[in-house]
């Protein structure tokens, strides 16, 4: 017998249909939406969070050090006196998915913090531990890198910027000594400055004067200025203008051809013709990291790179090893609910991830992260209150991977340190779902 449908029945079920495929996309979009909202909030809540924390940090670290109760050589360090904080962490944040947070987000803030009570202390000749610095803190590893050190240039016969022709003594005889150079800056009350001096204006000093065309030179910013390694004091006079006195201290000239200005601390010579020896000097490219590198200079850039990478080692790959597992099931939750249909969804992970991090420093200074016989110190220089955060010192960067793979690795011949993070993930997610009254799942067939 053929079966005869109402056309209003027909109608009825239309509108009933559109209705709940509205209500579908209305709620997907309005879970998308709450999902989203949550998600972005907490993102800014925690960036918010963090950017205190590294400020407070900062400001203890400053009164910490300044204060003698953190560093080396009691309250005499100057090295937080303008302290800097940078974070790193990669935290977990909430997913519009029904299992909750399931994806790692990198956070990268930065505080400073000033304590005065150091602020105008005098450092002392060879006080490394007064130079500044600043500490990197990456998923709990705490990397102190030096911006400066102290080292002595010799200004021998042997230096490429020495001058047979430099200064004649009080006896008349005709001597040599190096020359050094100081950046002029052009301004109106510096009687240094002379636009008409050619070369001045040799900025890479290759001997010729092409880099500022002659129409700039009156408005460009800087120039060389030239001195000379000769203390006049000593009976003799100069040859050519410009020279460096003995006596002189915190004054700053590119001393080691590098063309960065070092800050000169004292002088050693002789009184008999008085040419200047060595420099005892502050060189800001000779730290950990050098903060003056441009995009133009050679070498690599210097800092945290780009790169960053995770691995993930699983438990639960063994037979009997229960470990990283997802599990969806259907039918009765239990044996005593006759005709309800569930579906149930475990998910459980027992995994480790690395996540590496790659620096690249600009020297290598032994005795801080590694030995030069590529022992691991167990602090960082002399000071007792930071960890050494290296666990494995190597030469070159394929000797970190492999067996070294789990750990942080510096290789010294490279000056490269890969930063490993270890961070445990044990979470676990089950999710019960009531389908009986789904009649389109038809379980019961």
């Amino acid at each position: 017998m053929k079966k005869i449908h109402n056309k209003d029945d027909v109608k009825i079920n239309k509108e009933s249909g559109q209705t709940a495929m509205e209500l579908a996309v209305f709620g997907s979009i309005f879970i998308f939406t709450m999902g989203l909202i949550v998600r972005t909030a907490l993102g800014y809540g925690y960036q918010q969070g963090q950017t205190l924390k590294a400020m407070r940090m900062a400001m203890r670290m400053s009164y910490m050090y300044s204060s003698g109760q953190m560093g080396s050589h009691g309250d005499n360090n100057a090295s937080r006196n303008s302290a800097t904080v940078v974070l790193i962490e990669d935290r977990l944040t909430s997913s519009s998915a029904k299992y909750g947070t399931v994806d790692r987000v990198p956070y990268m803030l930065s505080g400073a913090a000033t304590h005065s009570r150091n602020l105008f202390l005098n450092i002392d000749s060879n006080e490394d531990f007064s130079l500044s610095v600043v500490d990197y803190w990456i998923n709990g590893q705490r990397f102190p890198f030096s911006n400066a050190r102290f080292i002595n240039v010799p200004l021998n016969n042997g230096n490429p910027n020495w001058d047979p022709m430099c200064a004649r003594t009080a006896a008349g005889a005709i001597i040599g000594c190096v020359a050094v150079y100081e950046k002029i800056p052009n301004h109106d009350g510096i009687d240094d400055w002379d636009a008409g001096c050619d070369v001045c204006f040799d900025l890479n000093r290759d001997g010729t004067s092409d880099e500022v065309p002659a129409a700039l030179r009156p408005v460009f910013s800087w120039q060389w200025k030239v001195r000379y390694a000769f203390e006049t004091k000593a009976g003799g006079a100069t040859l050519l203008p410009g020279r460096i006195a003995m006596e002189t201290e915190q004054v700053s000239y590119d001393v080691d051809g590098d063309y960065q200005e070092e800050t000169v601390y004292s002088s050693n010579g002789s009184d008999a013709d008085g040419v200047i020896t060595s420099l005892h000097v502050i060189d800001y490219q000779e730290g950990d990291l050098d903060s003056s590198w441009q995009p133009g200079d050679p070498g690599e850039q210097p800092g945290i790179q780009r790169d960053t990478e995770v691995f993930t080692f699983l438990r639960g790959q063994r037979p009997g090893e229960e470990g990283t597992y997802a599990i969806v099931e259907e039918g009765r939750l239990y044996a005593a609910t006759p005709g309800r249909q569930f579906i149930r969804t475990a998910k459980k992970k027992d995994q480790v991830d690395i996540i590496q991090r790659e620096i690249q420093l600009s020297n290598f200074i032994d005795g801080r992260f590694c030995n030069a016989d590529l022992s691991v110190p167990a602090f960082i220089g002399d000071d007792t209150s930071v960890t050494n955060p290296v666990e494995v010192c190597v030469r070159t960067r394929q000797a970190c991977f492999g067996g070294n793979m789990p750990f942080t690795c510096m290789a010294i011949d490279d000056r490269y340190i890969f930063v490993r993070s270890r961070i445990a993930d044990r979470r676990g997610h089950k999710w019960v779902t009531d389908t009986t009254d789904e009649p389109y799942v038809e379980f019961m067939r």
